[in-house]
């Protein structure tokens, strides 16, 4: 999915020593990943290591990635974990069925 590269970059930005209790290792403003060709896989693989470095992403821009139900609920997952809100979700051009809006929805609200 070539999201190994994205991976490296995020982890470049991440503090080196970061205090015990930090609930957050690092805030990103936009996450533009619009049309950028992440499959399902490569968004289950970046949102396990955002939830993992605890990144607080602002704003997720997926659109046009032909993503399914599997990449929402790897969205999802960070969505639960985060301990910030993310205020805005870009999702237009995907392949999301009423299962993963469902999904989805359960999770926002």
């Amino acid at each position: 999915d070539g999201v190994e590269p994205l991976l490296q970059q995020i982890a470049g930005l991440i503090p080196c020593k970061l205090a015990r209790n930090s609930k957050v290792s690092l805030f990103i403003g936009s996450l533009d990943l619009r049309s950028s060709g992440l499959k399902d896989e490569g968004a289950r693989v970046l949102f396990k290591y955002l939830t993992k470095v605890k990144v607080v992403c602002r704003r997720i821009m997926l659109s046009g990635n032909n993503l399914g139900d599997r990449a929402i609920s790897a969205l999802c997952g960070y969505l639960w974990k985060s301990t910030e809100a993310v205020w805005e979700i870009s999702l237009g051009g995907n392949f999301i069925t009423e299962s993963g809006v469902g999904e989805l929805l359960s999770c926002l609200y």
